[in-house]
Parts: C-alpha cells; structure tokens; sequence
C-alpha cells in the first residue's frame, strides 16, 4: 500500500452471522491509507471524549504519531534528563495514558522523538483544557401551552 490510496473491504457472503442467526452479507469498511497520524509524521493527539481537547480527568489518552526512535512526553520546555523516560514503540501510532500536572485550565503537553543515538529530531504539542466542573445546560419550558412550537430563549 502507498499513501492516499483508496480502499474498501467487504465480508465474503454468509461470512457474518448475528446472535439470533440473522445473515449479514452487505457489511464494509472504506479507508484511504496516510490519512491518519501513523503516515509517518510526528504527531501528538488528545483522544478526549467529543473531540474537542476538554478533560474533567486528569489522566487522559494521547495517540502519538511517527517522529523518531524513540518518544518522550511531558509538560516541560525540554525533555526531562532520564533514559528510563524515553519509550521505544515497536510501532506507531501508539495510544498512551498520561497524566496531567497541575491545577484546572489549560495545560501543554508535548511529545519530543530522538533517535537511537540520543539525537533529538522533532517535537509537537497539544493544549489540553483540565476542566473538573461539569458542563451546565438549561433549558426553560412552559408549564403548559397550546403552541405547535416552542421558542427558545
């Protein structure tokens, strides 16, 4: 496969059966390889919940692409001095807990990649908002009414 190819899969005919013995034989998947953070180029994701680089949690996944060797992430300015800080993946992309320092509100994680020999290549960053209140919605309805609709307000 190359990169920005275009592919789809299709289960072979009476290949998938459901629980109550129903036959399934129009189930695909498409995908276009290199569309992804494992094309090869250093990346660093928040994998939050809707998408949007929110977490009540302090500890939160992170999907780290292909950079170097070798990958390290932190909230610093520089990667911390300690061999035992550094992960080699026998692949990528990889999905990684970490655990954010500090206090609610915005806070920079980062990934640095170095190669075998110590050689640092790149970094990338995401912003990730620590946010332990619950997100509050209100929605005011009339105790009765013979309107068709309802106006928001």
């Amino acid at each position: 496969m190359t990169a920005n190819d275009n592919f789809t899969i299709t289960l072979v005919a009476g290949s998938l059966r459901s629980f109550e013995g129903l036959e399934n034989d129009n189930l695909s998947w498409r995908f276009q390889t290199g569309s992804g953070p494992s094309s090869g180029v250093a990346s660093l994701q928040h994998l939050g919940e809707f998408h949007d680089n929110v977490s009540r949690d302090r500890l939160i996944g992170l999907m780290v692409g292909e950079g170097g060797s070798q990958y390290q992430l932190g909230q610093g300015e520089a990667p911390v001095d300690n061999e035992s800080k550094w992960r080699l993946p026998l692949f990528y992309p990889v999905q990684v807990p970490f655990e954010l320092e500090g206090a609610e509100g915005e806070q920079n994680v980062r990934v640095w990649y170095r190669q075998d020999n110590g050689t640092l290549l790149d970094n990338r960053s995401v912003t990730v908002n620590l946010d332990y209140s619950p997100p509050i919605g209100l929605l005011t309805l009339p105790k009765a009414t013979n309107q068709p609709t309802l106006p928001i307000w």
